[in-house]
Protein backbone atom coordinates (compact mmCIF):
# COMPACT_ATOMS: atom_id res chain seq x y z
CA UNK A 1 0.00 0.00 0.00
CA UNK A 2 1.17 3.48 -0.19
CA UNK A 3 2.42 4.98 2.26
CA UNK A 4 -0.12 7.91 3.64
CA UNK A 5 2.28 10.88 3.86
CA UNK A 6 2.98 12.00 7.57
CA UNK A 7 1.41 14.29 9.22
CA UNK A 8 3.60 17.28 10.34
CA UNK A 9 4.13 17.30 13.77
CA UNK A 10 2.51 20.05 15.93
CA UNK A 11 4.55 22.11 17.71
CA UNK A 12 2.98 22.51 21.08
CA UNK A 13 1.71 26.28 21.84
CA UNK A 14 3.22 27.98 24.50
CA UNK A 15 1.59 29.16 27.01
CA UNK A 16 0.89 32.69 27.56
CA UNK A 17 2.80 34.01 30.12
CA UNK A 18 2.14 35.97 33.17
CA UNK A 19 1.37 39.19 32.29
CA UNK A 20 2.31 40.21 35.86
CA UNK A 21 5.70 38.46 35.43
CA UNK A 22 6.18 39.36 32.42
CA UNK A 23 6.02 43.71 33.19
CA UNK A 24 9.14 44.17 35.04
CA UNK A 25 8.40 45.67 38.28
CA UNK A 26 8.61 49.84 38.53
CA UNK A 27 10.40 50.72 41.52
CA UNK A 28 8.47 54.17 43.15
CA UNK A 29 10.06 57.32 43.04
CA UNK A 30 11.58 58.90 46.19
CA UNK A 31 9.74 61.72 46.80
CA UNK A 32 12.53 65.05 47.06
CA UNK A 33 13.94 65.44 50.40
CA UNK A 34 13.01 68.39 51.81
CA UNK A 35 15.94 70.80 53.68
CA UNK A 36 15.97 70.75 56.85
CA UNK A 37 15.14 74.20 58.70
CA UNK A 38 17.38 75.79 59.97
CA UNK A 39 16.98 76.53 63.80
CA UNK A 40 17.08 80.23 63.89
CA UNK A 41 16.97 82.10 67.05
CA UNK A 42 14.56 84.88 67.18
CA UNK A 43 15.49 88.27 68.45
CA UNK A 44 13.65 89.60 71.38
CA UNK A 45 11.36 91.53 69.12
CA UNK A 46 10.34 88.86 67.34
CA UNK A 47 9.56 87.25 70.51
CA UNK A 48 7.73 89.55 71.75
CA UNK A 49 5.57 89.89 68.67
CA UNK A 50 4.39 86.09 69.56
CA UNK A 51 0.66 86.43 70.27
CA UNK A 52 -0.41 83.28 72.92
CA UNK A 53 -3.98 82.56 72.75
CA UNK A 54 -5.46 83.23 76.90
CA UNK A 55 -5.67 80.06 79.03
CA UNK A 56 -8.05 79.84 81.14
CA UNK A 57 -7.24 78.26 84.58
CA UNK A 58 -9.77 74.90 83.83
CA UNK A 59 -7.10 74.19 80.95
CA UNK A 60 -4.27 73.57 83.19
CA UNK A 61 -5.84 72.22 86.07
CA UNK A 62 -5.24 68.62 86.60
CA UNK A 63 -9.00 67.57 84.46
CA UNK A 64 -8.52 63.63 85.90
CA UNK A 65 -8.31 64.89 89.12
CA UNK A 66 -10.85 64.72 91.75
CA UNK A 67 -9.95 68.25 93.28
CA UNK A 68 -12.36 70.93 93.10
CA UNK A 69 -11.05 73.88 91.23
CA UNK A 70 -11.96 77.60 92.90
CA UNK A 71 -10.55 80.64 92.31
CA UNK A 72 -9.37 83.08 95.23
CA UNK A 73 -8.70 87.04 95.22
CA UNK A 74 -6.43 88.64 97.75
CA UNK A 75 -7.90 92.10 98.59
CA UNK A 76 -7.54 95.40 100.75
CA UNK A 77 -6.08 98.76 101.67
CA UNK A 78 -2.55 99.11 100.00
CA UNK A 79 0.80 98.43 101.78
CA UNK A 80 -1.54 96.25 103.96
CA UNK A 81 0.80 92.99 102.71
CA UNK A 82 -1.10 91.55 100.11
CA UNK A 83 1.72 90.48 98.01
CA UNK A 84 4.30 89.77 100.76
CA UNK A 85 1.45 87.07 102.33
CA UNK A 86 1.10 85.34 98.62
CA UNK A 87 4.74 85.34 98.01
CA UNK A 88 5.48 84.05 101.19
CA UNK A 89 2.04 81.52 100.62
CA UNK A 90 3.39 80.35 97.24
CA UNK A 91 7.46 80.17 98.66
CA UNK A 92 6.38 77.83 101.79
CA UNK A 93 3.74 75.27 99.08
CA UNK A 94 7.03 75.12 97.01
CA UNK A 95 5.73 77.01 94.21
CA UNK A 96 8.70 79.63 94.25
CA UNK A 97 12.49 78.40 93.79
CA UNK A 98 14.88 79.05 96.85
CA UNK A 99 17.37 80.76 93.73
CA UNK A 100 14.18 83.00 92.74
CA UNK A 101 13.71 84.21 96.00
CA UNK A 102 17.51 84.82 96.87
CA UNK A 103 17.78 86.86 93.97
CA UNK A 104 14.48 88.63 94.82
CA UNK A 105 16.51 89.57 98.15
CA UNK A 106 19.38 90.71 96.69
CA UNK A 107 17.88 92.75 94.30
CA UNK A 108 16.08 94.14 96.46
CA UNK A 109 18.38 95.27 98.82
CA UNK A 110 19.91 97.59 96.25
CA UNK A 111 16.83 99.68 97.12
CA UNK A 112 17.61 100.09 100.81
CA UNK A 113 15.54 97.11 102.16
CA UNK A 114 15.18 93.53 101.72
CA UNK A 115 11.58 93.15 103.50
CA UNK A 116 10.21 92.89 100.68
CA UNK A 117 11.40 90.05 98.26
CA UNK A 118 8.61 87.98 98.85
CA UNK A 119 6.25 91.14 97.01
CA UNK A 120 8.46 90.38 94.31
CA UNK A 121 8.02 86.92 93.71
CA UNK A 122 3.87 87.93 92.94
CA UNK A 123 5.26 91.71 91.60
CA UNK A 124 7.00 90.98 88.29
CA UNK A 125 6.92 94.03 86.41
CA UNK A 126 8.93 96.42 86.29
CA UNK A 127 6.94 99.84 86.93
CA UNK A 128 5.33 97.66 90.26
CA UNK A 129 8.74 97.15 91.90
CA UNK A 130 9.66 100.20 91.16
CA UNK A 131 6.94 101.80 92.70
CA UNK A 132 6.34 99.31 95.18
CA UNK A 133 2.62 99.03 94.70
CA UNK A 134 1.04 96.34 92.94
CA UNK A 135 -0.51 97.83 89.55
CA UNK A 136 -1.85 94.78 87.32
CA UNK A 137 -3.70 91.40 89.05
CA UNK A 138 -1.04 88.51 89.67
CA UNK A 139 -2.26 84.92 88.83
CA UNK A 140 -0.93 81.93 90.61
CA UNK A 141 -2.44 78.56 90.92
CA UNK A 142 -1.30 75.94 93.75
CA UNK A 143 -3.07 72.84 94.97
CA UNK A 144 -3.63 71.78 98.09
CA UNK A 145 -5.33 68.04 99.15
CA UNK A 146 -8.68 68.92 98.30
CA UNK A 147 -8.54 71.88 95.30
CA UNK A 148 -6.88 73.13 92.83
CA UNK A 149 -6.24 77.52 93.71
CA UNK A 150 -5.99 79.62 91.22
CA UNK A 151 -4.89 82.72 93.35
CA UNK A 152 -5.29 86.19 92.47
CA UNK A 153 -3.34 89.09 93.90
CA UNK A 154 -5.12 92.24 93.82
CA UNK A 155 -3.66 96.02 93.68
CA UNK A 156 -4.77 97.51 96.58
CA UNK A 157 -4.31 101.29 95.38
CA UNK A 158 -7.54 103.19 94.42
CA UNK A 159 -5.83 104.13 91.22
CA UNK A 160 -6.03 100.64 89.87
CA UNK A 161 -9.25 99.54 91.09
CA UNK A 162 -10.59 98.35 87.15
CA UNK A 163 -7.95 95.86 88.15
CA UNK A 164 -9.17 94.61 91.46
CA UNK A 165 -12.90 94.42 89.63
CA UNK A 166 -11.88 92.50 87.19
CA UNK A 167 -9.77 89.82 89.47
CA UNK A 168 -12.44 90.07 92.41
CA UNK A 169 -15.55 89.10 89.34
CA UNK A 170 -13.60 85.96 88.99
CA UNK A 171 -13.31 84.71 92.34
CA UNK A 172 -15.53 82.36 94.43
CA UNK A 173 -13.84 83.39 97.71
CA UNK A 174 -11.81 86.44 98.91
CA UNK A 175 -8.99 87.12 101.40
CA UNK A 176 -9.03 90.43 102.81
CA UNK A 177 -5.71 91.29 104.99
CA UNK A 178 -5.58 93.78 107.36
CA UNK A 179 -2.29 95.72 108.63
CA UNK A 180 -3.14 95.51 112.22
CA UNK A 181 -0.92 98.59 112.63
CA UNK A 182 -2.43 101.19 114.64
CA UNK A 183 -2.75 103.87 111.96
CA UNK A 184 -2.66 101.67 109.05
CA UNK A 185 -5.35 99.92 110.56
CA UNK A 186 -7.59 103.19 111.05
CA UNK A 187 -6.61 105.25 107.70
CA UNK A 188 -7.40 101.60 105.44
CA UNK A 189 -11.18 100.81 107.85
CA UNK A 190 -12.30 104.60 109.05
CA UNK A 191 -10.76 107.29 106.71
CA UNK A 192 -11.95 106.62 103.58
CA UNK A 193 -9.00 103.73 102.86
CA UNK A 194 -9.83 100.39 100.80
CA UNK A 195 -10.58 97.89 102.66
CA UNK A 196 -14.50 98.56 103.48
CA UNK A 197 -14.53 99.42 99.24
CA UNK A 198 -12.80 96.48 98.55
CA UNK A 199 -14.93 94.37 101.08
CA UNK A 200 -18.32 95.85 99.53
CA UNK A 201 -16.70 95.29 95.92
CA UNK A 202 -16.20 91.72 96.37
CA UNK A 203 -19.29 91.19 97.72
CA UNK A 204 -21.48 92.44 95.01
CA UNK A 205 -19.25 90.84 92.25
CA UNK A 206 -20.77 87.60 94.29
CA UNK A 207 -17.81 86.43 96.46
CA UNK A 208 -19.43 84.59 99.41
CA UNK A 209 -16.91 83.53 101.32
CA UNK A 210 -14.08 85.58 103.17
CA UNK A 211 -11.07 85.08 105.28
CA UNK A 212 -9.92 88.23 107.16
CA UNK A 213 -6.23 87.80 107.35
CA UNK A 214 -5.09 90.50 110.38
CA UNK A 215 -1.59 90.93 109.23
CA UNK A 216 1.59 92.09 110.86
CA UNK A 217 0.97 91.01 114.84
CA UNK A 218 4.57 90.29 115.08
CA UNK A 219 4.69 93.98 115.89
CA UNK A 220 2.31 93.48 118.66
CA UNK A 221 4.02 90.23 120.49
CA UNK A 222 0.76 88.90 118.96
CA UNK A 223 -1.43 90.78 121.51
CA UNK A 224 -4.73 88.83 121.64
CA UNK A 225 -6.29 92.39 123.00
CA UNK A 226 -5.06 94.12 119.52
CA UNK A 227 -6.46 90.68 117.26
CA UNK A 228 -9.73 91.03 119.44
CA UNK A 229 -10.24 95.13 118.32
CA UNK A 230 -9.93 94.53 114.30
CA UNK A 231 -11.68 90.98 114.83
CA UNK A 232 -14.70 92.85 116.10
CA UNK A 233 -14.41 95.85 113.79
CA UNK A 234 -13.95 94.44 110.56
CA UNK A 235 -16.63 91.38 111.15
CA UNK A 236 -19.20 93.61 112.18
CA UNK A 237 -19.09 95.34 109.28
CA UNK A 238 -19.05 92.09 106.77
CA UNK A 239 -22.25 90.60 108.18
CA UNK A 240 -24.06 94.58 108.10
CA UNK A 241 -23.08 94.14 104.46
CA UNK A 242 -24.79 91.01 103.75
CA UNK A 243 -21.85 87.87 104.71
CA UNK A 244 -23.06 85.38 106.89
CA UNK A 245 -21.67 84.46 110.16
CA UNK A 246 -20.43 81.12 109.22
CA UNK A 247 -18.78 82.61 105.96
CA UNK A 248 -16.43 85.11 107.81
CA UNK A 249 -12.95 83.10 109.13
CA UNK A 250 -10.37 85.67 110.94
CA UNK A 251 -6.85 84.48 111.40
CA UNK A 252 -3.93 86.12 112.70
CA UNK A 253 -0.83 85.99 110.65
CA UNK A 254 2.19 87.55 109.57
CA UNK A 255 3.14 87.86 106.20
CA UNK A 256 6.65 88.56 106.34
CA UNK A 257 7.78 85.97 109.01
CA UNK A 258 5.14 83.39 107.45
CA UNK A 259 3.61 82.33 110.67
CA UNK A 260 0.03 81.13 110.86
CA UNK A 261 0.04 80.95 106.54
CA UNK A 262 1.10 77.40 106.17
CA UNK A 263 1.78 76.54 109.49
CA UNK A 264 0.64 77.08 113.24
CA UNK A 265 1.38 80.08 115.50
CA UNK A 266 3.36 78.14 118.46
CA UNK A 267 3.45 78.53 121.98
CA UNK A 268 6.65 80.61 121.93
CA UNK A 269 5.86 82.50 118.97
CA UNK A 270 2.87 84.27 119.91
CA UNK A 271 0.58 85.05 123.00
Amino acid sequence: KPQQPSKPQQQPKSQPSNPKQAQPQSTPSEPPKKKAKENKELSPSELNAIKYPPISYKQISNSTSDKTDISVVVIGHVDSGKSTLMGHLLYDLGCIDKKVLQSCKKNYKKTGTSQFHYAWATDEGTDERERGVTVEVAYKSFTTKTKNVNAMDAPGHRDFIPSMIAGTSAADAAILVIDSGQNAFDHGFFKGGQTKEHAILAKTLGVKQIIVCINKLELFNWNKERFDYIKIQVHSFLTSIGFKDEDIFCIPISGLTGDNITHPITASTGS
